[in-house]
């Protein structure tokens, strides 16, 4: 005899990566007395991140229930077995979202230009954060605060889009849309960001560059920002004006990278 298949779906964060957890405690689904479960780890964000369990992110292991049950659950099965994994010799980040803006903190010292990371985890909808930001810069330029210039500010993390019309982008260029329009232009600020996998969205580009002469440039073309912000359309704005980021495949992510210069 067989019936419904039953299968539980969890989420869980490991060390800044976002995980995927499917437990399913009788996988052949009959009356046998033993059977095997079957245990299915995926990273999701960033997607497919190597794991100290699997090199590419993803693991489909099939295991008596007794130590499922014993560890307290599929969770934290999962989360012990990387902890204890990821204390061996063999297991070594060699790169985090973090790492990556500090390795960028350090080229902007290099140039005399003091960094200032504001997070590695900054998540929400994209234009919010975009005019945040904005927010930020403007100060740095009136004030001098939350640092002087010449400055960089520095972030990462995972922002989200909500698709309000008929155009092509991602959260870099959505997030770079919604600051060109809240700064307007100054002639001291400059922006780029991208994602480090070098796909934002689902095009093959990484994520475009913010000029201090985007606005004026953008209208000899009939374009502006709010127009295209309104049509998710970022990637079709920087590529009309040649500032689009495209890297290829990088092979590695540690999310998004925005950085944004005042000088």
């Amino acid at each position: 005899m067989t019936g419904p298949r039953y299968i539980e779906e969890h989420t869980a964060l490991w060390r800044g990566v976002s995980l995927r957890i499917q437990w399913e405690p009788q996988f052949l689904n009959t009356s046998a007395l033993v059977q095997p479960g079957h245990l299915q780890i995926e990273s999701t964000e960033p997607r497919r991140a190597p794991l100290p369990i699997t090199e590419t992110g993803y693991l489909s292991w099939f295991t008596s229930p007794t130590p499922v049950q014993e560890s307290g659950g599929p969770v934290a099965l999962v989360l012990q077995w990387l902890d204890a994994e990821a204390a061996g010799p063999a297991w070594a980040q060699v790169a985090t979202p973090l790492m990556a803006l500090e390795a960028a903190a350090d080229v902007a010292r290099r140039a005399g230009v003091a960094p200032l990371i504001l997070s590695d985890a900054i998540e929400g909808e994209a234009r919010e954060v975009g005019r945040v930001m904005a927010g930020i810069a403007r100060s740095v330029a009136a004030h001098g605060l939350p640092l002087a210039t010449p400055c960089v500010l520095l972030s990462g993390g995972e922002t989200t889009v909500t698709i309000r019309g008929a155009g092509r982008g991602g959260r870099n260029v959505e997030f770079l849309l919604a600051l060109g329009a809240e700064l307007a232009g100054p002639p001291c600020i400059h922006a780029l960001v991208g994602d480090t996998d070098g796909v934002d969205g689902i095009d093959e580009i990484a994520g475009a560059i913010l000029r201090t002469d985007t606005p004026t440039r953008a209208a000899t073309l009939g374009l502006s920002f709010r127009t295209s912000l309104d049509r998710n359309d970022g990637h079709g704005f920087f590529e009309a004006l040649g500032d689009a980021i495209i890297t290829g495949p990088t092979l590695t992510n540690v999310n998004d990278f925005r950085a944004i210069l005042i000088v």
